[in-house]
């Protein structure tokens, strides 16, 4: 089975203000996310059965959200890794390891 990872859990803090409410791969190039820039390329893979996007707690309703929305002919499954802010981020390891912590107020 061929999954691809789309790591989504970074806070993005060199793009403030414009990732300070919103996560960096939402944001629109031409009135389209950067996302599905990458879902649409990374879906010409052959078997690929499914596409993991790891977000942060913080941001994770914003993928929920646009998942809602968002059709692709390949399942996607969005995972929280539990971080709140910079501080308390896991990083890709952790994020790959799917090791999540509990949110932290």
């Amino acid at each position: 089975m061929t999954k691809a990872i789309i790591l989504c859990a970074g806070y993005a803090t060199r793009l403030y203000p414009l990732t300070k409410n919103q996560p960096k791969q939402l944001l629109p190039i031409n009135k389209k996310p950067i996302l599905e820039y990458i879902i649409n390329k990374i879906s010409e893979i052959s078997n690929l059965e499914e596409i993991i996007i790891v977000s942060n707690h913080r941001f994770i309703n914003h993928f929920q959200n646009w998942h809602q929305k968002f059709q692709s002919a390949i399942p996607i499954t969005i995972l929280n890794n539990g971080s709140t802010s910079n501080e308390n981020r896991l990083g890709a390891i952790k994020d790959l390891c799917n090791q999540p912590t509990k949110p932290q107020q």
